[in-house]
Formats: structure tokens, sequence, C-alpha cells
């Protein structure tokens, strides 16, 4: 069977099969990647498709999610670090965002670079996989010898950082078991120090995480110098108040630019629950 027939087959199957296909949000930023119908190449047809074919099956393959027909198309020769024409992240970035490990692993293992840079925000795959993904492709990541040292080129956050305010303190766990450092500062935000990050988020499970594991509680930006404590108190986070005041945050510290402790700066933003919870917690401090 010649080329010309083989592409009129697969033309066809588009054809029936297009006005099913789901839309699935896999971008970010809020663009979406759409999802195309995913052809599989019968083997006995492999002679008969170019590179260009191939690399368009593995492109349209990882989009939808199926593991087999990446598989396949990776293992008739595609390309698994060439970027689609029309897009400016790896396939591996791209399987990444849609939180897929078992693409992420085959991509690997056929030889994705693990290093790689999308072309829009300049970020590797490790950065993209702490803040949107699931504990094991940051794994798989570590493992295939991605630099847990790597920032992003916007802010300057670390991997860490970037766990710490978007997922999970599963996710932070792990990145701590392989050394993540906790006293690094962003470069391009305010020179917070991670904890710093935790508490403008506000988990509170990350928090306990970072403190337990030896982040500075009374730890300063850069910028504003104003202490975690300062950050949840601004940000309205109550449970991450909570923890830090648990944990013995200075409730008399104040910041560099306006010179306000943490309950000043509540009740000039009108955080009601917050304020009454470092007063609560003065008033305690006074009785002991």
């Amino acid at each position: 069977m010649n080329k010309q027939i083989v592409l009129v087959l697969l033309t066809i199957v588009v054809m029936l099969y297009g006005c099913a296909t789901d839309q699935m949000v896999t971008e970010y930023a809020d663009s979406t990647v759409q999802i195309v119908p995913t052809v599989s190449i019968p083997t006995e047809y492999a002679e008969d498709l170019e590179l260009e074919d191939l690399q368009e099956e593995l492109y349209r393959s990882v989009i939808a999610g199926d593991i087999e027909a990446t598989q396949m198309a990776l293992q008739m020769g595609a390309d698994p670090n060439r970027l689609a024409s029309d897009s400016t992240r790896t396939l591996l970035i791209i399987a990444i965002i849609q939180n897929e490990p078992e693409l992420v692993s085959a991509l690997l293992a056929s030889g994705a670079d693990v290093h790689a840079k999308d072309l829009e925000y300049y970020d590797p795959p490790i950065i993209w996989a702490a803040d949107l993904a699931g504990p094991e492709i940051i794994t798989l990541l570590l493992e295939a010898g991605a630099d847990i040292a790597s920032t992003d080129d916007t802010m300057g956050g670390t991997v860490l950082m970037w766990a710490a305010a978007r997922n999970t303190a599963e996710v932070v766990s792990i990145l701590l078991a392989y050394g993540a450092d906790l006293t690094v500062r962003d470069t391009r935000d305010i020179g917070g120090e991670v904890i710093t990050w935790a508490a403008k988020e506000g988990d509170p499970q990350v928090i306990k995480l970072l403190l337990e594991a030896g982040a500075d509680l009374e730890s300063r930006d850069l910028h504003f110098e104003s202490t975690p404590l300062m950050w949840a108190a601004l940000q309205n986070t109550v449970e991450a108040v909570t923890v830090l005041i648990e944990a013995g945050a200075d409730l008399s510290a104040t910041d560099f630019f306006f010179s306000q402790t943490a309950l000043e700066l509540a009740e000039e933003e009108g955080r009601e629950e917050i304020v009454q919870l470092l007063q609560n917690a003065e008033a305690q401090g006074t009785l002991d």
C-alpha cells in the first residue's frame, strides 16, 4: 500500500471521529490545547509513512493522552524532542501539564530532554511539574536528572518555591528529600525564601512541613522585610496565620516600609478574623 492511500485512510478516520472529540484544558495561564483524534498506525503500514507523519501522530497522541499510540510512534522513530510547528512547548512539558505520568515516562525513556525549556516562559520541565503535576511526575523527572535548583525565568523562583506555593505537601516532601534548599531567595519577585512563598499562598500543611525541615519562622523578604506571619495576615489566610502563631511567630515584629506589626497590617486591610486571631494570641502572650 502506498503512502497516498495510507494518508487518505488516516484522513477518513479523523473525519469520522473528529466530532466526538472533547476539548481538554492543558495550557498554562488561561490558554488551551485542543485534543485532536488519535489515529493508531498499523505496524504493517509503517514503511509507507514518512517521519513528518510520525511526528504529527506523536504530537496528536500526546495531546490526546493516548499512551499506546504515543509508544507506537516513538518506537517507529518519532523524535520526542521536536516541537510541533504551532507549539512553544515540548512534548514532555505538554505531558506534564496534562499530569500524565505514563506519557512522561514513555517520553523520558525515548530520550526526551529533561532540561529543554518551553519557548514562551523559558521554564524547564521541572518548574512546570512543581506548579502543576503530581508526586509521580516530580519523581520521574528527578530520577531522570532534572535540576532541583532550577528557577523560573519570570520570578526567579526555585522548584521548591513553586511547589510550596502551588502544589501539595507530598510534592514538597519529595523535593526536600532530594535536597531542595530552604534558604535560597527568589531573584525577580520580592527576594523571599520558600517559607515566604508558602505563607503568601497559605497552605498550612506545607508551612508545617517547611518549618519542621528547618525553615526560618522569622525569615524576611528583601523588598518589604516582612515576616511570613505578616504575609499570611495580609493575604487573609486564617489557617496559615494559625499555624505560624502556634509555631511561635514574633507578634511584635514590624515590617520595613510601614513599621507595622502583623496585627496592624491586618487591621488596616480589614481582615477581621485575622485581627481576632492575633489579638487573642497577644492577650494569651500577656497572660503567659
